[in-house]
């Protein structure tokens, strides 16, 4: 079952964690660098995907936050194999 969060929930969920894409980009700047991604780019590709991922939440599969963090890490990684 997906969650039920209005537009105006999912969004405001989105903003109070958008402090996860920074933290994903620090964590992987060496990946970054070693495939000449810029910030700007990376940060609207995950913006986007953080987007996805809270509203295609699924509650009863665990915590949001782990969730959040899979979804950027998985895109990043996808980033960085299309760069090339």
């Amino acid at each position: 079952m997906k969650n039920n969060y209005s537009i105006a929930q999912r969004n405001a969920i989105v903003e109070a964690n958008l402090w996860c894409i920074d933290s994903v980009i620090r964590q992987n700047r060496p990946l970054m660098r070693a495939a000449q991604l810029e910030y700007d780019d990376v940060y609207q590709q995950l913006a986007l995907r953080l987007i996805r991922a809270v509203a295609g939440f699924d509650p009863q599969k665990g915590a949001l936050q782990q969730h959040i963090f899979a979804q950027l890490k998985y895109e990043l990684l996808n980033c960085t194999s299309s760069s090339r």
